[in-house]
């Protein structure tokens, strides 16, 4: 395993020395929870330790290999929301990309595998997740930024499987804890209102956390509920480049060509910076600078009521709702030095940024002066609404040996996005060559991976135009609804300036709906200490659409230059880090609120009757045949599960060693129904797919106590995951090209339904040794693999039976050369069919995890004594091949991570802080706002801190701060970090609370 060496050996040696000191300085071990006996009495310890020490109990006690935080370290730890609050658990790694807008998303990564990997639950029941993703070839991911975490009490992550568990998840589970009422404390009552700064924007926003228990009837009937509200406002300041383009050799000005003002060849220039004349430069030639802010609320709810209604039945009922509404605007600037009319001069440089195919040394250069661009002013808005809401019914009976429990759980989950793109674009393009420019000019620098060096700036011939796209033009109204945008023309016919409205809508409806029933009898049988099986019945929908919205109808006629308005200036974007960017009075965008009241001035004029969103009421945009665009992906698609199990519980002495664990096996069927709209020669027909399939998963858990407080658990498991249903839709799409010159018969293109796709599989080995060598403190090795089958990706097919197409039976026609072709035997043509399948590949993922949590308590000094640390490394390979043969790679998966926290406490005060750090990764691409091209992110580390103050029993005040040192978020290609793709900057946030107890 290809592990960072230095950083491997540290963490052992610190492991080994905690050891010897856990050793040398334990006291009475015989006990590792948070409580210590003195008589009669018992000495509760809170804070810190206390909350570390009651997750260490969780995950002692717990017959599985997993991790805990309690609900009090939900409290204490310096997490914005749950899923920085998980990054503590080794394995877990937060994602921060920004690919659509999404940051503060809150997905993570688990145990090597991406987020639509890993299952969530609450209390055990699984639920809808209001999660935008239809990455077909993924699961669904967690969306923990849609959820207030404090309202949950506590949170396991499951790393190992066991056949009772609701099944679905590769990389493990993570179950959002929902406690008891009668558990808790009768008449308890828990107030916390702050404010939180956002440095970015500079917003102060407030937010206020309640949470109270009632026993209604003693010891028989209880109450609960935990309420947050937060304001949310938090911005990022980003540029990017989306394409590294050829240099062209043309010395004319022309087409992205070198000029030399001086009269050199490009020739010559390549020469003097020792490049081979048949080596190849690039510049980076497409490029963003943007501020994008999102404002809103978060509303978070969990209530319960708990009634025992006899000595062996009790009751209970659960709600969970979430509403997370944001609003978003942002200011973009959009460059293309690559237009017909653009020239370049180098001003840098060049570096050598790969070697290609041929192994030639590929060049780049970071900096030049260009002549002629297309430049676009854009500000783009647009709602987000994440919703949940579920009802979990539970009933317990316990008779003699007997015990009994059965739940039912609705759950339902919204996504909605509608978003607005206005831009006003001026082009480079002319039909005159460079004699015929649009007056730009300006100098850019990457900065090649270095902020301080990043430069854009934008100036003007005034002869040519003026500062800004001139809106003061005559823009045409438009009923045409293919179109996103109208334009101007010069007098020459030419294409001078566009105005778009390209907004789209993004809507996921899912629901959730389950019933379980249980039954455990205990037993005295030896080894064996229980039976336990039972099943659930489980039916899921999701409803799934993306449109686009047109320009038709649309007031663009009362366009002008009065909705403009400056973008961030000097000293505010990027923190004052990004010295050279387009600062204000260079740099300015449309209003978009003062836009939309123009455009929709008269309403949305449509006498035709074009189909509309009821979102907002733009008409949806349209092909040339005259259906809606992206029609064909608009799908419900019903999943039905049920599942039966059977399982084993085991304890006994053997020898000197205690074991105990568990063995059993889970059967399941899945059954798939999916009802949308094909495509058949550009017209759309309704479309339906079905698809069906099972699964047995056998899983055991062993656990041996070696000496007093070493246990070794062993965990095996066959696990799966199911293919996101949002991306899977039933749609059939038949394309039939008619002859051309070089195509004398003509083809049919085919893309079969997406459903026939089975989930994916694994088979997991897990071992972990856990030392709990004193009250509150713990070391532990964990060593696991992961062996992942049946990946989804695209082939083309040509089954003998035609497939039901309709065009009779089909051949494969050896061309030579390795090419073959699927013809239809009746008339010759080719026909190409393409399906999503499941590939017969097995991909590796091995993994060490390691972890300390020490307290210094049981040191003389006081003030020693109240130090404690905690920290924890994971390591991982991937190996294996993917369908093409190549070496396997898991996108959004770092090799490394590790996580350290320090802190210290007395009676009335704590403090803690935390730095977290993972290697760099890579990100797929294929997204307009981020490039074709794949991407790598650079390693990270986050620095945060909190401490708390309790000025009586009754009142504390906390301060929190994140991101301390102003760590950017930064992404490259062709793993040459200076090729620089993406620099974002969040800023620092900083919040005060006060807690109040009744």
């Amino acid at each position: 395993m290809k592990f960072d060496q230095n950083l491997f050996t540290s963490v052992s040696a610190a492991a080994v020395i905690t050891l010897m000191a856990g050793s040398a300085f334990a006291q009475d071990t015989a006990t590792s929870d948070d409580t210590q006996a003195e008589g009669d009495d018992v000495i509760v310890v809170r804070g810190i330790r206390g909350a570390l020490g009651e997750a260490l109990r969780t995950k002692r006690d717990a017959d599985i290999i997993g991790e805990a935080i309690s609900a009090d370290d939900l409290g204490t730890l310096p997490a914005l929301d749950l899923a920085e609050a998980l990054q503590v658990i080794p394995g877990v790694q937060v994602n921060r990309e920004n690919d659509d807008g999404q940051f503060r998303y809150g997905e993570i990564s688990l145990r090597g595998l991406p987020g639509s990997f890993t299952n969530v639950t609450a209390d055990g029941q699984g639920f809808a997740s209001p999660s935008g993703s239809v990455t077909p070839a993924e699961g669904v991911p967690n969306s923990f930024g849609a959820f207030g975490g404090q309202v949950f009490d506590g949170v396991f992550v499951n790393k190992t499987n066991r056949a009772d568990l609701v099944e679905g998840g590769i990389a493990g589970t993570v179950d959002e804890k929902i406690a008891d009422a009668l558990s808790k404390p009768d008449g308890q009552l828990v107030v916390r209102a702050g404010v939180q700064y956002e440095d970015l924007p500079e917003d102060f926003l407030p937010n206020i956390f309640v949470t109270g228990t009632k026993h209604l009837i003693e010891d028989k009937l209880a109450v609960t509920f935990k309420l947050s509200h937060e304001e949310e406002s938090f911005r990022r300041d980003a540029f990017n480049f989306t394409t590294y383009q050829v240099l062209r050799t043309d010395g004319t000005r022309n087409r992205g060509g070198f000029f030399d003002p001086e009269g050199g060849t490009f020739e010559d220039w390549k020469a003097a910076n020792g490049i081979a004349e048949d080596e190849t430069v690039l510049y980076p030639a497409a490029f963003r600078q943007y501020s994008e802010s999102r404002e809103g609320f978060r509303t978070s709810f969990v209530g319960g009521a708990e009634f025992q209604a006899t000595p062996e039945l009790k009751l209970g009922a659960d709600i969970l709702y979430t509403n997370r509404e944001l609003d978003l605007d942002a200011q973009w600037i959009l460059a293309g030095a690559n237009g017909i009319t653009t020239s370049i001069t180098p001003t840098s440089d060049p570096f050598a940024g790969y070697e290609d195919a041929n192994g030639n040394t590929v060049w780049v250069v970071p900096g030049y002066d260009y002549q002629d661009i297309t430049y676009s002013q854009s500000t783009r808005g647009d709602t987000l609404k994440q919703d949940a809401q579920g009802l979990f019914l539970t009933a317990e009976y316990e008779l003699d040996k007997w015990f009994f429990d059965a739940s039912i759980a609705f759950s339902e989950a919204e996504f909605a996005r509608v978003g607005g793109n206005f831009q006003a674009q001026y082009l480079s393009h002319s039909a005159n060559g460079h004699e015929n420019t649009n007056g730009t000019f300006g100098s850019v620098n990457s900065g090649s991976g270095n902020s301080d060096d990043y430069l854009f700036t934008l100036e003007f011939d005034p002869a040519v135009t003026t500062l800004g796209t001139n809106l003061d033009l005559t823009y045409p109204n438009t009923d045409n609804p293919t179109a996103n945008f109208v334009q101007v023309n010069d007098p020459n016919g030419v294409a001078r300036q566009r105005f778009f409205s390209a907004g789209n809508e993004v809507f996921r409806d899912r629901s959730d709906n389950a019933i379980n029933f249980n039954a455990e009898r205990e037993l005295d049988l030896g080894l064996l200490k229980s039976v336990k099986v039972g099943g659930r019945y489980n039916e899921q929908s999701v409803e799934s659409w993306i449109y686009l919205h047109s320009i038709a109808g649309l007031n663009v006629e009362g366009v002008s230059n009065d909705l403009f308005r400056p973008g961030p200036g000097e000293g505010d974007f990027f923190g004052g880090e990004a010295p050279g960017a387009l600062m204000t009075g260079e740099w300015e965008f449309l209003d978009q609120s003062a836009t939309r009241d123009v455009l929709l001035a008269n309403g949305v004029v449509n006498p035709n009757n074009y189909p509309t969103s009821p979102l907002n009421g733009f008409i949806y945009r349209q092909d040339n045949n005259g259906n809606i665009l992206r029609a064909n992906e608009r799908a419900t698609t019903d999943t039905t599960i049920s599942a039966i199990y059977a399982l084993a519980n085991f304890e006994a002495t053997v020898g000197a060693f205690d074991i105990g664990g568990n063995v059993g096996v889970r059967y399941v069927e899945t059954d798939l129904k999916g009802e949308g709209f094909g495509t058949v020669n550009g017209e759309v027909v309704p479309s339906t797919a079905e698809n069906s399939y099972s699964n047995t998963l056998p899983a055991a858990n062993l656990s041996i106590e070696l000496l007093e407080n070493l246990y070794l658990r062993l965990g095996y498991s066959q696990a799966m995951n199911r293919p996101n249903p949002a991306g899977f839709t039933p749609s059939l799409a038949i394309e039939e090209i008619e002859p051309g010159t070089e195509d004398t018969l003509g083809r049919v293109n085919v893309t079969l339904p997406g459903t026939e796709v089975e989930a994916y599989t694994s088979d997991n080995y897990d071992l972990s040794l856990e030392w709990y060598n004193r009250t509150g403190s713990l070391v532990s090795l964990a060593m696991y693999r992961k062996d992942v089958n049946s990946f989804i990706d695209q082939r083309l097919i040509c089954p003998e039976d035609g497939a039901g197409l309709g065009f009779g039976t089909l051949s494969e026609v050896d061309l030579g050369g390795g090419i073959v072709e699927c013809r239809i035997d009746a008339d010759g043509r080719e026909i190409r069919i393409e399906e999503t399948f499941n590939f017969d590949t097995t991909i590796t993922i091995d993994g060490i995890e390691v972890a300390v949590q020490q307290n210094l308590d049981f040191l003389e000094n006081p003030f020693l004594a109240g130090f404690g640390v905690q920290a924890s490394a994971a390591f991982l390979d991937v190996s294996g091949e993917d369908q093409n043969g190549d070496p396997a790679s898991i996108p959004r998966i770092s090799d490394e991570s590790y996580n350290i926290a320090g802190y210290w406490e007395n009676d009335r005060f704590s403090a803690r802080l935390a730095y977290n750090w993972r290697s760099e990764y890579f990100l797929q691409g294929g997204l307009s706002i981020t490039g074709a091209e794949d991407r790598q992110v650079k390693p990270r580390g986050q620095l945060d801190f909190i401490t708390r103050y309790d000025v009586t029993d009754q009142f504390a005040v906390d301060f929190r701060a994140f991101n301390i040192l102003e760590v950017q978020y930064e992404e490259y290609q062709s793993q040459n970090e200076m090729m620089v793709r993406q620099t974002a900057f969040d800023g620092r946030t900083f919040a005060i609370n006060g807690t109040y107890k009744f």
